[in-house]
């Protein structure tokens, strides 16, 4: 046998190896990528229920977040802060899932489930009072933007 042919022979084997390495890379890639999505679902669907559950365990929670979103006026000032931090911890969590999407590391499903959520909260009067005065400073332009748009198809609806 000639140096040439065993050259070849290395040179094919060495492509060989260096096809079968991407295909793992690949295949890690996509494990990966499936856990990090996994992963965030997970931490957006607990944060929501964080949420939901402070809400739903305190009667009083419960009573102010639903007078704050059918009838903002009927609050005192101190349950006006109040309902105006509740929210805040509401569409911060809001807020974190459309950013989660965005980037791709939530799935559709997931994220339709919840923008209905965000729609149907965005939809009441108590809302569209909080967002106005002071809600909407604290948020990122991107979700500003999305909130904004659902306000609007809503306005177009009516």
């Amino acid at each position: 046998m000639n140096w040439d042919a065993i050259g070849a022979i290395a040179e094919g084997l060495g492509a060989a190896g260096v096809v079968v390495s991407l295909v793992y890379l690949a295949t890690q890639i996509r494990q990966n990528t499936a856990a990090i999505r996994a992963g965030t679902a997970q931490q957006v669907t607990n944060r929501a229920g964080e949420v939901a559950q402070s809400i739903a365990l305190s009667s009083s929670m419960s009573e102010l977040r639903h007078r704050g979103l059918k009838d903002p006026d009927s609050l005192s000032a101190e349950e006006a802060r109040q309902f105006a931090g509740l929210m805040l911890a509401i569409f911060r969590a809001y807020e974190n899932a459309a950013y989660q999407f965005q980037r791709g590391f939530l799935d559709p499903g997931e994220w339709s489930g919840l923008e209905n959520n965000l729609t149907s909260t965005v939809r009441q009067p108590g809302f569209r009072s909080w967002w106005t005065k002071t809600g909407h400073r604290g948020f990122s332009p991107d979700f500003q933007t999305l909130v904004n748009e659902i306000v609007s198809r809503d306005h177009v609806r009516s």
